[in-house]
């Protein structure tokens, strides 16, 4: 929310006069196209969804690759179970080369609490079963 052009604080309280302006989504623009890509999922409920990303699946489309992701996936997901365009809130990402849990709130409050959560690394690394020799570890 935009008051008089400027992001409002938390406390915010309108004065006569002020211009007050408030985004919506569009759906056009922001929504992943429904594509029936099978999911592995290991939690699911009404806040969240937790997936097991395979290698080779790209999180959230891009300009040259549209179809085909995890994003996808989970629009046509959530329009089955729930004929609702809810839209996938990616908390974090995983690399299309990496296979791995990945968390996706379905709510704005769970994205929320949960991106917080990922920002004060309140949620902690796996170890890894890699393949081949690691030369070098390094923490991002």
């Amino acid at each position: 929310m935009l008051v008089n052009g400027n992001r409002a604080t938390k406390g915010f309280k309108p004065q006569k006069g002020d211009r007050i302006t408030v985004g919506m989504f569009s759906a056009d623009k922001s929504a992943a196209t429904p594509e029936n890509i099978p999911l592995d999922i290991l939690f699911e409920d009404e806040h969240l969804i937790v997936v097991n990303k395979p290698v080779g699946l790209l999180t959230h489309p891009s300009h040259r690759e549209k179809s085909g992701t995890l994003t996808n996936a989970l629009a046509f997901h959530f329009w089955e179970t729930s004929r609702e365009p809810i839209r996938p809130g990616l908390v974090h990402r995983l690399d299309r080369n990496t296979s791995g849990v990945i968390v996706i709130a379905k709510t704005l409050k769970a994205h929320r609490t949960l991106s917080k959560h990922f920002r004060e690394r309140k949620v902690r690394a796996s170890p890894a079963i890699v393949s081949g020799v690691v030369e070098k570890m390094q923490a991002r």
